[in-house]
């Protein structure tokens, strides 16, 4: 049975095909492959596996291969918008702030996610409004902690006297009353005289049918008759329910 002349013909030139692209591979003495292909060659696919492990190289949804370097550490390195030249940023954590276009989100509510009653709430600007805890006291100090409530028809004080030879810090100041009229006022005063009239102002808050807190980091020694005054005013008429308090410690 003859072979067509033609056919043979074609197979000895892929043959030859052949024997060229592998004479044009080399493996390098680190394992990689050189190659030096010249002309056209459709390769539809290939798979790369690790010579010792048989592992298998992986690529992304695009077909690129995705490369471990092992080899180089990089420190940081900024990614830019091709177009624009912009840059990308990233939060406080390091982590990348992406902002998707595919979804315009108009508002959105966070919730406490062991009570879905209590809600985040923001100021006039739109902005988060974070309450943190109040410092925790030292070892080897004694926290103080200063509350007034009731009803109140022009100034109620309420007074601490700073232990002697003791430094009290007052950390925060707290205070809320009724909805009015008109504002109600709690004020923290240093009296350092203890006479009840020579005040240095510490800290005031104006509040109406809400509440607010201001955090400090005030610093007194006591001297037996240093005294704090925790004021509550009420500016409208009548009585109203006023609430004050300030934390803090004493070292």
């Amino acid at each position: 049975m003859g072979i067509d002349t033609e056919i043979l013909e074609q197979l000895k030139g892929t043959v030859t095909e052949l024997k060229q692209i592998v004479s044009s591979i080399q493996v390098e003495p680190n394992g990689s492959i050189n190659a030096n292909i010249q002309g056209n060659v459709s390769i539809d696919s290939i798979s790369i596996k690790d010579a010792t492990t048989n592992s298998q190289a992986i690529v992304d949804a695009d077909g690129k291969l995705l490369i471990k370097n092992d080899i180089v550490q990089i420190d940081s390195f900024t990614i830019k918008d091709p177009i624009s030249n912009i840059k990308a940023k990233v939060d406080v954590d390091g982590k990348l702030l992406v902002k998707s276009d595919l979804t315009l989100i108009d508002s959105f509510i966070i919730r406490d996610s062991n009570n879905p009653l209590l809600k985040a709430s923001v100021d006039s600007s739109g902005r988060l409004l974070v309450a943190t805890p109040p410092a925790t006291p030292p070892a080897s100090t004694t926290p103080v902690i200063i509350t007034a409530f009731g009803t109140v028809s022009g100034n109620t004080d309420s007074v601490y006297t700073i232990t002697n030879g003791k430094k009290l810090v007052i950390g925060r100041l707290l205070a809320g009353s009724e909805e009015a009229t008109k504002a109600c006022k709690v004020t923290l005063y240093d009296n350092p005289s203890g006479d009840g009239v020579t005040l240095i102002l510490i800290a005031t808050l104006y509040v109406n049918g809400s509440s607010d807190k201001f955090d400090l980091s005030e610093k007194i020694t006591g001297n037996s008759t240093h005294k704090i005054i925790l004021r509550r005013t009420n500016l409208g008429g009548g009585s109203k329910e006023v609430f004050a308090r300030f934390e803090g410690y004493e070292e």
